[in-house]
């Protein structure tokens, strides 16, 4: 279709029942200005957060803060990286697999749901050792970041499940 390369359509379907037919264009954000821009931010903070377990599996220690103790008592330096990396590089592929399969957006949902927990765990532990350290602020904001895009992914997710549902119901 001309328009899906001008980014104005990324799914379009017909489907028959009966006399009517039913048309169903899906864009999933990609071609607004307003998507793209969502979009972009997702990939920010996917990629800021596959960076972050990549610094922190750097053999130095990074996490030698007093405010940090208590999230090291829950995990060691290099656990907490593979967790972050994995969470972030799962959250990229999923925004480049995106739209490829109707429940995508619900695996972006939920990647950026984890690394905004994450995040939220560092925040409330720096927190309770120091309520007025920068870090709170950082990982505060962080998390509320990913957060954000949560509703990004949702927002697609609901598009994607009306539009499976409509194919299968018509199918």
């Amino acid at each position: 279709d001309p328009k899906a390369k001008q980014g104005k359509v990324a799914v379009k379907s017909k489907f028959k029942k009966g006399k009517k037919t039913i048309t169903a264009k899906v864009g999933f954000g990609v071609g607004k200005k307003r998507g793209k821009e969502r979009r972009k931010l997702e990939v920010f903070f996917a990629m800021l957060t596959t960076g972050f377990g990549g610094w922190l599996l750097f053999p130095s220690q990074a996490m030698t803060s007093p405010g940090l103790a208590d999230v090291r008592g829950i995990m060691s330096e290099a656990k907490w990286g593979w967790l972050f990396l994995t969470v972030g590089l799962a959250h990229c592929v999923w925004l480049a697999v995106n739209g490829a399969r109707w429940w995508s957006p619900l695996v972006r949902f939920w990647a950026a749901y984890a690394a905004g927990g994450i995040y939220a765990v560092w925040c409330v532990n720096i927190a309770a050792y120091d309520p007025s350290s920068t870090g709170v602020f950082t990982y505060g904001m962080l998390g509320a970041g990913s957060w954000a895009c949560c509703v990004f992914a949702w927002r697609d997710a609901l598009t994607a499940m009306r539009v499976h549902r409509a194919i299968a119901t018509h199918s």
